[in-house]
C-alpha cells in the first residue's frame, strides 16, 4: 500500500530537510535551542525512515504520516519563528534554511 502525501505536505517535507540540512551551521548564531532543534531532526529521520520504509509498516504508516507531519509542521514554525526573533537573524539565512521564499518582482512588457 502506497502512503499518499498531498502536494502542501510534500512541500513542507522538502522545507523541512532543508532546514536539516542547513540548521547545525546558525545554531550558534541565531541562539536557538539545541534540544529542539535535535528533537526536529529526529523527528524528520524517523518520518523519512517510515515513509521510505512504508511497505513494511503496511495501514500503520500512513496514520504515522499524518500525524508525524502535522507534528514537525507545529515544531518547525516555532523553530522558525524562533530563528526569526534573533537579532542575527537575516533574509539570507532564512532563504538558506527554506523558512523565507525568494520573490521576484512581476514586471509586465
Amino acid at each position: 500500500m502506497a502512503i499518499i502525501i498531498e502536494r502542501k505536505d510534500y512541500n513542507f517535507l522538502l522545507i523541512a530537510l532543508k532546514f536539516c540540512d542547513k540548521i547545525d551551521n546558525y545554531i550558534e548564531l541565531l541562539g536557538l535551542d539545541e534540544d529542539a532543534v535535535e528533537e526536529f531532526k529526529g523527528a524528520n529521520a524517523l518520518f523519512s525512515f517510515v515513509f521510505n520504509n512504508g511497505e513494511n509498516y503496511k495501514s500503520c504508516a500512513e496514520s504515522f504520516t499524518r500525524y508525524q507531519i502535522d507534528n514537525m509542521r507545529i515544531n518547525l514554525s516555532y523553530l522558525a519563528q524562533s530563528c526569526r526573533n534573533s537579532p542575527n537573524y537575516t533574509i539570507g539565512i532564512g532563504q538558506e534554511l527554506g523558512i523565507e521564499v525568494s520573490v521576484f518582482a512581476f514586471l509586465p512588457n
